[in-house]
């Protein structure tokens, strides 16, 4: 009867144990690629390579005013560097979709603190990102310092149409 009991108890931690790793994983490697201001590429030590959509926030496509900035913040930042990315969720494109880390630096948030990328509201309701978002407005930091900032959502929009 002890057995069974040890039996079941061992099956049920090996369930909880696979449903943990996969719903949230993490990858790691260095970075080999900037794309822009929200996607990289990272490569694991077995040279496999992720293409990594920076959740939480939206950065200024490369030809919208402070995009090449908003490239070049997150390169100096990271390029070359081993970063780890907690990623549970892959976009429409197949990116996985996560947060960054470079040491004990959130990558993602040290962006939007920069005022090099906006908070994506409609996807997240992260207080800690929309808290960053609005101190970097009110102190003008980066992309903030232009009163007619345009969010990438509507210069996309705005691009489609034309």
């Amino acid at each position: 009867m002890n057995y069974q009991i040890y039996i079941i108890l061992f099956i049920l931690i090996c369930i909880i144990g696979i449903v943990l790793a996969f719903s949230q994983s993490r990858q790691s490697g260095k970075v080999v690629f900037v794309a822009d201001g929200d996607t990289i590429i990272i490569e694991n030590l077995s040279r496999k390579q992720f293409k990594i959509r920076l959740e939480h926030i939206d950065a200024p496509e490369s030809n919208q005013a402070y995009g090449e900035a908003s490239k070049e913040f997150l390169y100096s930042l990271i390029f070359g560097k081993t970063v780890s990315v907690k990623t549970d969720k892959k976009d429409k494109y197949g990116r996985h979709i996560g947060v960054v880390f470079y040491g004990r630096t959130n990558v993602n948030l040290a962006s939007i603190e920069a005022g090099m990328s906006w908070h994506t509201k409609d996807f997240s309701n992260n207080p800690q990102f929309a808290k960053a978002e609005e101190e970097a407005r009110e102190s003008m930091s980066g992309l903030w310092s232009d009163p007619d900032a345009t969010p990438p959502w509507r210069y996309r929009k705005y691009q489609s149409r034309s």
